[in-house]
């Protein structure tokens, strides 16, 4: 658009916001008259800002293009101006529960125990969840998600759902704090036969609750026993194909990333002594043989995640409707399959607050757990000052003792630097055959989308380390805040990492 002004139209027809290149605190004024504005976004090209408004009972979705990039950035102050001056959150209470269903229908009235209510944002993961749908309903994925909607009650609302063959995800959160949540997005990655029967895989959910990046991966692994290697090899595929709103690498590219389902580790002990510890509660001593404790701790998968200290029996296997023993058939050892695990770039900004099994459902052969976080949210950020540009060098990088990538014991690695403030993810080249990489020679420019001081001085940096050949497959990761000071008129600034 020509001419010193430039008039966007919002809705309706008779309001409008006038955009001049300084920005002054009237405009901010106009642009809070819009009752809420949700999934604003602005493009990678930072040449668009993609809105969704709401005016009164109607909305608008609204593409806005500009001719340059300060004039979108500017712009995009002025929105997060009006959200910030809201009374928003500084933290939420997040559920998670995993249960794999048995391929059996479940009680209406027995949710409560698994699912209590009050928490801010849920999000419920089911495996084998495929039954005759009940009368009424179309189809078993209907039948199970108008069953937890029903529980959930009207306080709550459906973000998202999600499914591939037998393994289902719902999100909900409270009606009043839908308006914070944007980016919203699924994928799916099958891991059974062929890698295309879905009956194992992952079902990943991401989102944005105001500025935090949340990830949720919901698998069934593959069974039985002696298939350690498979389940590790499914994770991997996960990782390496599962894309959540553009992004590969979902493990490393959301502030907290969440692995939950029946991960199919066992107990690595024959079924009486592990039936023996249960009965005298030395669970310390069972966990000791669990295979996914020393998958972990040898680096072989999940790599950067954690887990709770579990203080529940194990959740598999038991005759369905009984918990007083575990089932004698195919002599299974019982074991904790079913598992819910956390990775963040910065773990200070998360508290698990609670890690259990609710063994009151017993419709299935597994018994449902759930965990429960207390999540710092990241507000919006209105900067002081919007004509200050300036980029960030990182240079001397290295790494040492990395874990093999390759069969030959090495790796070929390269490094990614990542986050959801800068313009580009950047990344180096790949080093052949080594463990221990130096990327001297090279000065990697990361460019932020806003360069205010105070604004940086809140943000942390990823670096992940990748191979080659295995997109997904993390070989380290460093997690760092940008700055504890930050000069206030420098244009580049130089780290050593």
């Amino acid at each position: 658009m020509k001419g010193k002004k430039r008039k966007i139209l919002l809705f309706p027809s008779n309001r409008t916001i006038v955009y001049m290149p300084k920005v002054k605190n009237d405009h901010v004024k106009k642009v809070m008259r819009v009752d809420w504005l949700n999934k604003f976004k602005v493009s990678k090209k930072k040449k668009e800002i993609k809105m969704n408004f709401k005016w009164s009972d109607k909305s608008k979705k609204l593409h806005v293009n500009f001719t340059t990039k300060s004039a979108t950035q500017q712009f995009g102050y002025l929105i997060r101006a009006m959200k910030a001056s809201q009374d928003l959150p500084d933290h939420i209470s997040l559920f998670i529960g995993t249960w794999n269903v048995g391929n059996a229908p479940p009680a209406v009235d027995s949710f409560h125990p698994w699912l209590p209510l009050g928490h801010d944002l849920y999000v419920i993961g089911a495996q084998e969840c495929e039954y005759v749908a009940r009368k009424g309903y179309s189809s078993c994925g209907n039948d199970w998600c108008e069953t937890i909607s029903a529980h959930m009650g009207p306080d709550y609302v459906l973000v998202k759902k999600a499914s591939m063959w037998q393994i289902r995800t719902l999100v909900f959160t409270k009606v009043n704090l839908m308006n914070y949540i944007s980016n919203v997005d699924k994928s799916i990655e099958p891991t059974g036969i062929g890698s295309v029967m879905g009956n194992k895989g992952g079902v990943g959910v991401t989102l944005n609750f105001l500025e935090t990046s949340l990830c949720f991966i919901n698998s069934h692994l593959a069974a039985h026993q002696e298939n350690i290697n498979d389940r590790n090899e499914d994770v991997k595929e996960v990782i390496d194909n599962l894309h959540l709103n553009k992004k590969k690498d979902v493990t490393t590219m959301f502030e907290h990333a969440f692995w939950f389902g029946d991960l199919n580790y066992r107990i690595e002990n024959s079924r009486e002594q592990v039936i023996q510890k249960v009965h005298e509660w030395d669970l310390e001593a069972l966990y000791e043989d669990d295979q996914l404790k020393s998958q972990m701790e040898s680096n072989k998968v999940f790599f950067g995640f954690r887990e709770a200290p579990i203080t529940f029996k194990p959740t598999y296997k038991f005759d369905r409707g009984t918990r007083n023993e575990y089932s004698e058939d195919r002599n299974r050892v019982p074991s904790w399959c079913d598992r819910i695990l956390v990775s963040s770039w910065n773990p200070t900004t998360i508290h698990q607050t609670d890690y259990h099994a609710s063994h009151e459902l017993m419709t299935s052969d597994h018994s449902p757990i759930y965990g429960t976080f207390d999540v710092e949210i990241s507000r919006p950020w209105v900067p002081a000052d919007i004509g200050r540009e300036c980029t960030i060098g990182l240079y001397n990088l290295r790494a040492k003792n990395l874990n093999s990538g390759d069969s030959n014991g090495f790796s070929d690695p390269y490094l990614k630097i990542q986050g959801d403030w800068i313009e580009i993810n950047q990344k180096t080249t790949f080093i052949k055959k080594t463990l221990n990489p130096i990327w001297k020679d090279e000065v990697i420019a990361v460019v932020p989308f806003v360069s205010d001081p105070d604004y940086l001085e809140t943000k942390h940096l990823s670096l992940v380390v990748l191979d080659k050949d295995r997109v997904g497959y993390a070989l380290g990761t460093l997690s760092f805040y940008v700055f504890d000071s930050i000069p206030a008129n420098d244009t580049i600034i130089y780290l050593n990492v």
